[in-house]
């Protein structure tokens, strides 16, 4: 059995979390002022962090902050988020972000 040291990347994005500020970061609690100005209440936040991107388990904030992807839905949660490798391998046409 061997024993794995780094943690691999998937997309650019290695699949380890790394906290680089308090969570939520500054530049996250500024989007969330923004966003109060911009939104209603109604609509709920839990935790006011904004995702800049992700790949695999990793959801990556605005602020640099790695964090575990532990709200991803069924699929996600086997497969990650895979981007084209998961469309090119499930047979789907890849599209272009909106």
């Amino acid at each position: 059995m061997t024993l794995q040291t780094e943690a691999p990347v998937i997309n650019g994005v290695h699949q380890r979390r790394l906290l680089k500020t308090a969570v939520p970061g500054p530049r996250s609690l500024e989007l969330h002022a923004l966003r109060q100005n911009a939104i209603s209440n109604g609509f709920g936040i839990a935790l006011p962090v904004f995702i800049e991107r992700a790949a695999g388990g990793i959801l990556v904030d605005v602020d640099g902050n790695q964090l575990i992807d532990l709200a991803s839905g069924i699929a996600v949660t086997s497969v990650g988020i895979a981007g084209a490798v998961g469309l090119l391998t499930s047979g789907a046409a890849p599209t272009a972000p909106a």
